[in-house]
């Protein structure tokens, strides 16, 4: 059976390209977020847990990991056993670490010199397949200082953040948003942010400044660049959402990392 198929968009050819590595210097880039809420909330990040903790950018931070479940660790039968986390060390160069969980009990000081982390996963799990407990990442000695969560039932930290690594730059051209709500509709107004604006960055204290902005109503919105945002290295970029009442809000952006112009 012969079946027709569209021609492919310059865009999406391009896409391919970066997708496949055919393109030298260029990588994919992209970030999902989630974040449910049980009342209304004034620009939070949309990540899995409460109040974001930014690493300390001078000296890196040493990073210790737990679960609230006994069932997520080495051994067990059921949660998570095994994480995969990528980071930034302090001079901003990507890493990747394994990490075995021992439940509640701390795994202390597991990575050291971190300076942001871009992502957190499960590499083997028991009979759920995903986490048991809320398993957190947090700066050791201080369990409020958190740079990572997975929720329960979850397979990853479901967060939008991401910092440019060393010697790239970053080029965003889609964001994807959307709000749902229970017995009444939730109005919900969604940022693109940044740290960084006019060629400025805002590192120390971290300021997430908005870069477009998007209001929906039990809704979702695709929305596409033209012309790709670009961040320079250091640069931490997401989504916050201001909403009106409780809410399940989802949010994904995508585009490449390319290597930086020499200066």
């Amino acid at each position: 059976m012969n079946i027709n198929k569209a021609p492919l968009t310059t865009a999406q050819k391009v896409g391919a390209q970066i997708a496949r590595g055919e393109l030298g210097g260029v990588e994919p880039a992209s970030a999902f977020g989630k974040l449910t809420v049980t009342e209304g909330v004034t620009k939070r990040i949309v990540w899995p847990n409460g109040d974001f903790t930014f690493p300390d950018q001078t000296t890196g931070e040493t990073v210790s990991f737990v679960s609230t479940s006994d069932e997520d660790g080495a051994g067990t039968q059921t949660g998570i056993n095994t994480l995969e986390v990528r980071h930034l060390d302090i001079n901003l160069q990507p890493q990747t670490t394994e990490v075995i969980l021992n439940g509640t009990t701390e795994v202390a000081s597991q990575i050291t010199g971190v300076r942001f982390i871009q992502s957190v996963g499960l590499i083997d799990a028991g009979s759920t397949l995903a986490a048991v407990g809320e398993i957190k990442a947090y700066r050791a000695g201080d369990a409020a200082a958190i740079f990572s969560v997975i929720n329960p039932t979850e397979e990853i930290a479901k967060s939008s953040l991401r910092m440019v690594p060393k010697g790239k730059q970053l080029l965003v051209d889609t964001v994807l948003v959307s709000s749902i709500s229970g017995t009444a509709a939730a109005k919900a107004l969604m940022q693109f942010v940044g740290t960084e604006f006019a060629d400025r960055q805002y590192l120390d204290p971290f300021i997430l400044i908005p870069q477009g902005e998007i209001g929906l109503q039990d809704n979702s919105v695709t929305l596409p660049l033209p012309v790709p945002r670009l961040f320079k290295e250091g640069t931490v970029v997401g989504l916050t959402v201001t909403v009106d009442k409780g809410a399940t809000i989802s949010v994904e952006w995508f585009g490449w990392l390319e290597d930086a112009p020499v200066e």
